[in-house]
């Protein structure tokens, strides 16, 4: 498995783990009819975990290279499943035979996971609660009755799918502790940011300057990352923008025509505010937009990137609208698109610029020492999976997606 696939298996985890814990109703591993599909020395995978994953990932697969509408292609993706879930383990195998064990803290807060998953089942059973039951400790109880009951038509208790739970979160604690104590080990060179810096600032001025476009791309994509760094140079040609946008609902829309008595309502009371200066622009949006981009960081505070290299970054008419402004402060016209209307103000006029090394460098060493351990620990992996005792059952996955 390259790096680059794990560090998708490891971003994406954190969204499916959780329905995997929940996705069946007793952790399947303590059914007899789940055929074990690989061991990693003496920790055994179950045909359950492998399904619950594959489900998950089938939708990325197409992402990640799997061509899936060939048999080979969803033989590879079987295979890379199978692959991910032995990685995983096998991480667990070596964190118990480099004798790793969770403090008292961290297995009252494996406990607490679990308790707080089985809540979260027993709540989906609230809306199978007869009607004439009320109050929400009374439907809480019934609803407990009726997911125990459930466990017991599936052949297992409320401690054994405890059980299960525990073991699963018992499992990626340790997993997340073992690859932190791993990862700790790797180190970077004194001098790695300042090379950095100088290679990224000299490609993204030639890069930038030839096409403004790149820099919005890679601008995007920093924030993006979790290990983002911005770019180091800032081409001509950009301004920043805040807007307010009235959004047309989509019950308001009769096919491409919308009734626009209630949002020029709206723009009347904008208009007068506008007008008079009773309120500020960043109160305006707070009062009326719509656009959830303008409510989160960094656009709240920092506004939208916009210049003629992007117009098409953006719906119809809102950068050409926005380019239009020429004083910082000014506030277009009302203008509208499929979305609704806007009212967007000019807050900067971005001047070509070169990030200085001491602004970034935090930035940098955090990036290149997180490439570091990700490297690190991906080498290790490979390294323990040919040292452990493995077996794959492989016949017993060949039929996932070709159903």
């Amino acid at each position: 498995m390259s790096v680059s696939k794990r560090l998708v298996v490891k971003v994406l985890a954190a969204a499916i783990v959780f329905v995997m814990l929940l996705g069946t109703l007793a952790g399947c591993s303590l059914k007899v009819d789940d055929p074990v599909v690989a061991k990693v020395g003496d920790i055994k995978i179950y045909a359950s975990d492998y399904s619950q994953l594959f489900s998950s990932y089938y939708y990325y697969a197409s992402y990640m290279g799997f061509d899936t509408s060939t048999t080979e292609g969803i033989t590879a993706f079987q295979d890379w499943i199978l692959e991910t879930l032995i990685s995983d383990k096998v991480v667990v195998y070596m964190a118990e035979k480099a004798n790793v064990e969770l403090t008292e803290e961290e297995i009252a807060e494996v406990n607490k996971d679990v308790q707080t998953s089985y809540d979260t089942q027993v709540a989906t059973y609230k809306s199978k609660v007869d009607s004439s039951i009320t109050g929400e400790d009374a439907i809480l109880a019934e609803a407990e009755k009726l997911f125990i009951a459930a466990l017991k038509d599936a052949g297992t208790s409320v401690d054994e799918y405890k059980k299960g739970l525990y073991d699963a979160y018992y499992e990626d604690a340790l997993y997340k502790k073992y690859s932190e104590m791993v990862k700790s080990e790797a180190t970077i060179d004194d001098d790695a940011a300042q090379k950095y810096y100088d290679e990224q600032l000299a490609e993204q001025k030639a890069a930038y300057d030839e096409d403004p476009a790149e820099y919005y791309t890679d601008y995007q994509s920093a924030l993006n990352s979790s290990t983002g760094v911005v770019p180091f140079y800032v081409p001509a040609g950009y301004i920043r923008v805040k807007h307010i946008l009235v959004k047309f609902d989509d019950e308001d829309k009769d096919g491409d025509t919308v009734d626009k008595a209630e949002y020029d309502k709206i723009c009347e009371e904008i208009d007068t505010h506008l007008a008079n200066g009773a309120y500020s622009f960043d109160e305006l949006i707070e009062m009326y937009n719509d656009d959830d981009g303008m409510k989160n960081e960094p656009y709240k505070t920092e506004g939208y990137l916009v210049s003629e290299a992007i117009e098409d970054k953006y719906v119809d008419g809102f950068a050409e609208a926005a380019l239009k402004l020429k004083n910082v402060g000014d506030v277009s016209p009302r203008i509208e698109t499929e979305y609704g209307y806007h009212y967007i103000q000019l807050i900067e006029k971005v001047e070509p610029k070169t990030i200085a090394f001491d602004d970034v460098k935090e930035d940098i060493n955090t990036k290149l020492l997180t490439e570091a351990q990700n490297k690190l620990f991906s080498e290790r992996i490979d390294a323990w999976i040919k040292e452990t005792p493995i077996t794959r059952y492989e016949s017993r996955i060949r039929y996932y997606g070709l159903q």
